[in-house]
């Protein structure tokens, strides 16, 4: 028999205190801070390894052009505006509109929104997967689910995993833009920082969705070991479906490979990334919507679940 479920203004008040429970446990088990400090890090490698590219690059067509060698960053910057840069562009895209959407971008701010939303899944399926599985297993979860409902409990950890992924990306605009400061010569400093912050919130968005599905699988486990093994398969199993969907759809009894990528995250991800919020609005909210579906189908089993 389902729980019977609280007054709403109950419900969003225990689940307020769960959520700040969750993130000041893992701050007291030091888990939010090496959250923070291994998404920085990746993040600010893969800066210093762009910008790397981007002066290696330049070397070349300086050399290659017989060009005259100036601030680095500065050619890459005059290529990016260029007409043949964004028809190479619309060609590796293949779509048009995509293509001159992104090019509104900085180059660096670009590649911090790409890297941003391929780390922020990956994240959510190595460090959330077996969060409820583990308060499940160990017993904890009983002390509150006297005091709350499960539904209230399940929430509470979610957004409190969320946040914890906000934080450790938006630290992360810092981070890297400090990276592009010192490194580059030619640095747009206020456009790429304000890149950073349109698209950093956005791979927040994408994480929720891979949050949600890690967490709905985390309630049909019995251990966090199996949740975190099962929550990293379901991630990468959603990938790979979305990859053959998006190779077998066409015409005719085909097209239902199109309805398939509509209830996966990755095919979100270009309308999501896109600087209009005309594409990014419904990207945004059909990607939280998914990630509270995938949350909602496991606690269905957790309400009936003996803890």
């Amino acid at each position: 028999m389902m729980e019977k479920q609280p007054p709403t203004g109950r419900f969003f008040r225990d689940a307020c205190i769960i959520a700040g429970q969750e993130l000041s446990e893992s701050i007291r088990t030091k888990r939010a801070i090496l959250l923070i400090i291994l998404t920085c890090g990746i993040m600010v490698g893969g800066t210093l390894m762009f910008i790397k590219l981007i002066e290696s690059v330049e070397t070349q067509l300086v050399s290659a052009l017989a060009l005259d060698a100036g601030p680095s960053g500065s050619a890459t910057t005059t290529l990016w505006r260029s007409p043949f840069f964004r028809e190479v562009l619309t060609q590796m895209v293949g779509d048009k509109d995509i293509a001159q959407s992104l090019l509104q971008f900085t180059p660096l701010g670009l590649y911090f929104g790409w890297l941003s939303m391929m780390l922020a899944p990956w994240l959510v399926a190595l460090t959330s997967s077996e969060r409820i599985a583990e308060e499940i297993w160990s017993g904890a979860a009983r002390f509150v689910l006297c005091r709350t409902t499960r539904f209230a409990w399940v929430i509470g950890k979610y957004f409190g995993q969320a946040l914890q992924l906000l934080v450790a990306l938006m630290l992360c605009i810092v981070a890297s833009w400090l990276a592009g400061y010192f490194r580059f010569q030619s640095f747009e400093g206020a456009a790429t920082f304000r890149d950073m912050l349109l698209l950093a919130p956005k791979a927040w968005i994408l994480g929720l969705a891979y949050l949600g599905l890690v967490s709905g699988i985390s309630m049909f486990c019995k251990t966090p070991g199996v949740a975190r093994v099962l929550g990293l398969i379901g991630f990468l199993v959603v990938v790979a479906l979305y990859q053959i969907c998006r190779h077998f759809a066409a015409d005719g009894w085909r097209r239902i490979f199109d309805a398939i990528q509509i209830v996966l995250p990755p095919y979100h991800h270009f309308d999501l990334l896109r600087p209009d919020w005309g594409h990014a609005l419904p990207a945004t909210i059909f990607l939280i919507a998914l990630g509270l579906s995938y949350l909602v189908i496991g606690y269905t089993y957790l309400a009936k679940r003996d803890l």
